[in-house]
């Protein structure tokens, strides 16, 4: 018994380091949100600002916003002022793990082992598809929680008033950590009828309650009641599309590559599930059935939820794979371990592809001289007004803030739908970029190279080719281009690029 019990916390930990190896990626600051964050916590914590304008940016700077993950930029600072970024990477990698242990734990209440297994590696490249240091990994902790909790409070008949203060502490933090918060009304919501088609009336009760106390809480923010809405209203008015709100059939006709087609089966496999312990369970495993479906469909129509099925899959697909394949003895103990162990091998191998936890990321820290243009552009005083575009506004924000305002940030949000169809007409359309450089006159454009938007590579080639703008500075991730003006003449001088250094194809 104790051998069996050390082996299977050895399988735990395994599984776990994997999920954890997933989630150790080296930043690109260029595009990742965490520079922004940190910026928000060091303004919280040094200066006691709480931002709730588009503080960052000159040209909506008194657009108002609602700061629902101003907490994690908090956090994110206090670990960042004590390992920098190598141990923000750690702290990311660490939570992820956790929501997958959790989740894993689910698993095992009714699952046998290799079934369990097996869906976990089948979903392990899922779990890790969003490994950047984000808000978002708070969300898939504290729901994994919350799932895990419920399952034991209901099942062991556990209807104390601790049950509510637990919950009530979750929310406040959630709310003010990420935007996900309202999944929390989703899950006890989702228990909460359940237990009303079982009539099972004290725990119709005491979750009524306990949906009033997460909703309730859910108003515990220093934005009040506009925290507690702007998940139902931030899509509304976004005038830019995001990659990770489109659906699996977009991004797949989009792009094509196999993690969005590994998603849609996934998708399938959640409904399939979903319906085989609704056809076999009936009520009994009505929450369950609930909570995959309804994750298969968040994924179908929003790719971002992706990950999040992949550990419903772990957490409730495994209950279906378990209970097909309990009946057929020879693949359960035969088929199904060689199965598990050989997928995980080959994942394991694929240095190169989303399915490895070794890829060309992989680590702790910063990518090599991801900070170097925001030096090149402090150390030779450049200056504003600068012309970014969408993805390098948080780096920007996090190393040139306050002597320099961006433009643009990747915060849909905090611009209007105006604002974006002019950024965008101005990358596409001359004399819409001519009119902008008028009303602004922008002495320096820093661009993220990759920037693979339909009119971003087209206005880069443009500016390349104008004689008003001359490359300064170029590296793997960033291009600085400046006027050609006399404020410019010093640094034009030393650091001209030479027309040999673009090939426009």
């Amino acid at each position: 018994m104790k051998k069996q019990l050390w082996l299977e916390l050895g399988v735990i930990c395994f599984l776990s380091l994997v999920v954890f190896l997933f989630g150790l990626n080296k930043i690109n600051l260029t595009t990742a949100d965490i520079g922004r964050h940190l910026t928000n916590g060091k303004l919280f914590v040094q200066q006691k600002t709480l931002v709730s304008t588009n503080h960052y940016s000159y040209t909506m700077q008194d657009k108002l916003v609602t700061n629902h993950h101003w907490l994690s930029g908090v956090i994110f600072y206090f670990i960042f002022q004590l390992a920098g970024f190598n141990g923000l990477s750690v702290f990311y990698a660490c939570l992820l793990a956790m929501a997958f242990t959790i989740f894993f734990l689910i698993g095992k209440h009714r699952s046998s082992w290799w079934p369990l297994i097996l869906t976990t590696v089948l979903s392990l490249p899922l779990i890790g598809l969003r490994a950047e240091v984000r808000p978002e990994v708070f969300s898939l902790v504290f729901l994994g929680l919350e799932i895990w909790l419920l399952l034991i409070i209901v099942e062991k008949k556990q209807f104390r008033w601790w049950v509510w203060l637990i919950f009530g502490l979750i929310q406040i933090l959630w709310v003010n950590l990420h935007l996900f918060f309202f999944l929390s009304w989703g899950v006890v919501g989702a228990m909460l009828v359940a237990q009303l088609v079982l009539k099972n009336k004290p725990a119709i009760i005491f979750l009524a309650k306990l949906l009033g106390v997460v909703f309730l809480t859910s108003f515990a923010s220093p934005f009040g009641y506009k925290s507690a809405i702007e998940p139902f209203y931030i899509l509304q008015n976004f005038g830019y599309q995001l990659a990770e709100s489109q659906t699996l059939p977009f991004m797949i006709k989009r792009f094509g590559t196999l993690e969005y087609w590994h998603g849609l089966a996934a998708m399938v496999l959640g409904l399939g599930a979903g319906g085989y312990l609704l056809w076999r369970h009936r009520a009994k495993q009505l929450f369950a059935v609930l909570l995959i479906i309804t994750f298969s469909i968040f994924a179908f129509v929003m790719n971002r939820f992706v990950p999040i099925l992949g550990l419903m899959l772990v957490g409730f697909g495994s209950w279906a794979v378990g209970e097909l394949l309990r009946k057929k003895e020879v693949l359960e103990k035969s088929l199904i371990p060689f199965l598990s162990v050989f997928l995980l091998l080959i994942f394991i191998s694929q240095t190169n592809s989303y399915l490895s936890p070794f890829g060309s990321r992989s680590g702790m820290g910063l990518l090599p001289a991801v900070e170097s243009s925001a030096e090149f552009f402090k150390q030779h005083n450049l200056f504003g007004p600068i012309f970014n575009n969408y993805d390098i506004g948080g780096f920007l924000i996090n190393q040139l803030f306050p002597t320099q305002r961006v433009f643009v940030d990747n915060r849909p949000e905090a611009y209007s739908p105006e604002f974006f169809k002019e950024y965008i007409a101005a990358q596409e359309d001359e004399p819409t970029w001519q009119k902008l450089d008028q009303v602004y006159n922008f002495a320096t454009i820093f661009f993220y190279r990759h920037d693979f938007t339909p009119w971003a590579q087209p206005f880069l080639i443009k500016r390349i080719q104008d004689k008003a703008w001359v490359g300064v500075y170029v590296d793997d991730y960033v291009l600085i281009l400046v006027k050609d003006d006399q404020r410019n003449q010093e640094v034009i001088e030393k650091f001209r690029l030479p027309s040999e250094t673009f090939l426009i194809n």
